[in-house]
């Protein structure tokens, strides 16, 4: 099974919505090019929000995700209501001592180590299992794939650690942790460029940088939020009056 979640009970099997190709998928990953953006212009229609492991709580999303353990985390967010994906596998870890499995909107993703070309076969309704290349970003982009979107949009997606290693200041890893962080970034970076090169098996996927100065935007074009909620607010249908339920009979 692809997604499970622990019902006060038992465990069960779920899926995620399907969504309409008009809708984008804004993945938040947590460089510090986010704290060049105007966050709260993220939220609004025609967007789902995906964030990454400790961008919450500076990105409140719709979507978040992480596969680590649970003490890795802020801890508030397993007590959120918007959907949280787990690794599978970690159902039985504790965080502050408690069972985190029985809280609201919490799935745990079954997955398969396997190779890049594989992403092709893991985003239909028969899913099995995600990929797994042992972080959470490639699984991200998996799930964006298996929830329908077509439009992918990077935030924060810097992979370097020249000007710091993370967004916040509060956030720091020993030195030693650092070289292990940039040689992770240096493998999805070949990966984004595998993605890139593949775009055409993918469905007509579009993916855009929206990380100023990230290295990524060798790789893909760059769109700031302000240009795509020009582009999405005109698509929009017009804003017409309120109206009391009353007064819709009296206009029958």
């Amino acid at each position: 099974m692809t997604l499970r979640y622990h019902n006060g009970e038992d465990w069960q099997p779920s899926g995620l919505w399907k969504s309409s190709h008009e809708q984008k998928a804004i993945l938040v990953c947590g460089g510090p090019s986010m704290n060049s953006i105007d966050l709260s212009k993220l939220r609004g229609p025609n967007k789902t929000i995906f964030g990454l492991n400790n961008t919450y709580p500076k990105v409140y999303p719709d979507v978040w995700l992480g596969v680590d353990d649970p003490h890795c985390y802020n801890r508030h967010v397993f007590y959120e209501p918007f959907i949280k994906i787990l690794r599978g596998g970690y159902n039985e870890r504790l965080c502050e001592g408690r069972e985190i499995y029985s809280l609201p909107n919490l799935f745990y993703a079954s997955l398969d180590n396997c190779k890049y070309v594989d992403l092709f076969h893991r985003f239909s309704k028969n899913t099995g299992k995600f990929v797994w290349h042992w972080d959470a970003f490639t699984l991200a982009i998996n799930i964006i794939l298996y929830m329908g979107y077509r439009e992918i949009y990077l935030v924060g997606c810097d992979l370097s650690t020249e000007k710091s290693v993370y967004h916040s200041p509060d956030q720091t890893i020993p030195e030693e942790l650092v070289s292990y962080n940039q040689s992770l970034y240096d493998k999805l970076y070949g990966y984004l460029i595998w993605i890139n090169k593949n775009l055409a098996q993918l469905e007509d996927l579009k993916i855009y940088s929206m990380s100023p100065l990230s290295r990524i935007n060798n790789i893909f074009n760059y769109k700031s939020i302000e240009e795509l909620n020009v582009e999405i607010y005109k698509n929009l249908p017009p804003l017409g009056p309120l109206y009391h339920t009353k007064e819709l009979d009296s206009l029958k």
